[in-house]
């Protein structure tokens, strides 16, 4: 009986940091806590640098980049960030007056952190035009400038090993990955499984780490960035020789939730029931202490194992390195003969048929940045617009003023939501195929007709570039 106490008030503190870390991460874009002001001051630093900046309410545009405003851009999510972090650092010892002041801290940090960040994201706009960053790299950026934080939110930051630096960034990289896709069909259901699998991540300073199994592991990374299957990084960085015990790669439960993190299976009902059951072991086995095991930091370790263990650190940035590095030039993929087509950017245009109702405006999108496409909720969140699900609809997406939805064509198919694109692509070296999004205003036409044009513009779209590409 003693134990059993021993062991709940032992796993209580992380299980509250996680579930903190849980519900904090379902705020994100949620609210604008001082966004006013961080407006004010990159506009204002901007101007000092000599450049022409505009405030224009829901972009701002300095020099000749236009940057969205969202609510990512407003500091609420800086601060969210630096308390997930913050939580993290002292999950052992949550329940403290010390942890409860630095999260007092973290309202000033957040300003700071979030004007840094917008900073990096502007000078990198401008580096990289007409590219823009992935989700991913946008988080990534505001993660890496919560780093410098850190002796503000943990006792003896400076004293803590390479171990403790390099834990932290491993967290970093792993929330910059789950935070676009939280929203996301299936976003939950990722996160859960990501924090159920954390318990038992630590840094492996041993001797008995495995250079074969490290340089496959490393192998992998490659063959993910070369063939654009960025859904696979999240499980990539999971079982990372350096975090992850041999120990755990022996436990069926480890593997099935690590498929909980690929969008295509966290997305499918049936294989949901499997990821509980996982679920509900792998929190038992946590209970009986079997991730608690520690391993020897003293060992010895040859000259080969410190190299590749040195490697194997700095690859925990290849989710965000290796796919600028292998980016793949997209040729110019213009609407089929047949369309009437007007180009708004690279690879993007404004399509239309003879005949096409005048309120129902339709766009074309080919592969272009990362190569393939993201949902278009993540799109629209992305520039700041929250999609809803049409009430019985699970394809009609609503704004306050406008009814959206969305296509693929993908190897010669016309594939109707993300899912079903989600399954024709995952294949690596797969192409991305074409975007279709269309939209309405909601005071201009009802939702049944809406649907119906929409299936009928798409399907003809489709059928023309079948024929022009055949």
């Amino acid at each position: 009986m003693g134990t059993h106490i021993a062991r709940l008030r032992q796993l209580t503190p992380p299980v509250m940091a996680l579930a903190g870390i849980f519900a904090l991460a379902h705020l994100l874009d949620r609210t604008e806590l001082i966004g006013t002001l961080s407006r004010w001051l990159i506009i204002t630093l901007s101007q000092l640098a000599g450049f022409t900046s505009q405030d224009l309410t829901d972009e701002l545009v300095i020099g000749h980049i236009h940057i969205p405003w969202t609510r990512d851009c407003s500091g609420m999510n800086a601060l969210i960030l630096l308390w997930m972090l913050t939580l993290w650092v002292n999950r052992l010892q949550l329940l403290t007056w010390s942890t409860l002041a630095r999260l007092v801290a973290c309202l000033p940090l957040a300003l700071l952190v979030n004007l840094v960040r917008l900073v990096c994201v502007t000078t990198y706009r401008m580096v990289m035009y007409p590219d823009w960053e992935t989700p991913q790299l946008h988080y990534f950026i505001g993660f890496v400038c919560l780093i410098p934080c850190v002796p503000l939110l943990v006792n003896g930051a400076a004293q803590r090993s390479r171990s403790f630096w390099l834990e932290l960034l491993f967290m970093a990289t792993l929330l910059a990955l789950v935070s676009p896709l939280v929203f996301l069909p299936g976003g939950t259901v990722i996160l859960l499984a990501c924090l159920l699998l954390l318990p038992g991540i630590s840094h492996q300073e041993t001797s008995s780490l495995n250079v074969t199994v490290t340089l496959l592991w490393l192998l992998v990374a490659v063959l993910i960035a070369a063939s654009a299957t960025e859904s696979l990084w999240i499980a990539w960085l999971l079982v990372s020789p350096l975090f992850t015990p041999q120990r755990t790669y022996r436990q069926p439960a480890f593997w099935i939730l690590l498929s909980g993190t690929v969008a295509i299976l966290a997305t499918n009902p049936n294989w949901q029931w499997l990821l509980l059951i996982a679920a509900g072991l792998h929190i038992t086995g946590l209970y009986r202490g079997s991730a608690a095991e520690t391993t020897d930091a003293t060992a010895t370790r040859s000259a080969r194992q410190h190299l590749v263990a040195s490697l194997a650190s700095i690859m925990i940035l290849a989710p965000f390195v290796l796919p600028l590095l292998a980016a793949r030039g997209h040729s110019e993929s213009p609407p089929p003969r047949g369309v009437m087509a007007r180009e708004i950017a690279f690879n993007s245009y404004q399509v239309r048929l003879p005949g096409q109702a005048a309120d129902v405006a339709s766009y074309w999108f080919g592969p272009f940045g990362d190569g393939r496409h993201h949902a278009l909720t993540s799109c629209m969140k992305f520039r700041g617009v929250e999609l809803s699900p049409a009430e019985g609809e699970s394809r009609i997406f609503v704004t306050e003023q406008r009814w959206m939805t969305e296509y693929f064509i993908h190897d010669g198919k016309l594939l109707s939501g993300y899912p079903a694109y989600l399954l024709s692509s995952f294949m690596p070296f797969s192409p991305a195929g074409v975007h279709l999004i269309l939209e309405a205003p909601l005071h201009a036409v009802g939702k049944d007709f809406f649907k119906a044009e929409s299936d009928r513009i798409a399907d003809a779209v489709a059928r023309l570039s079948l024929a022009s590409n055949g």
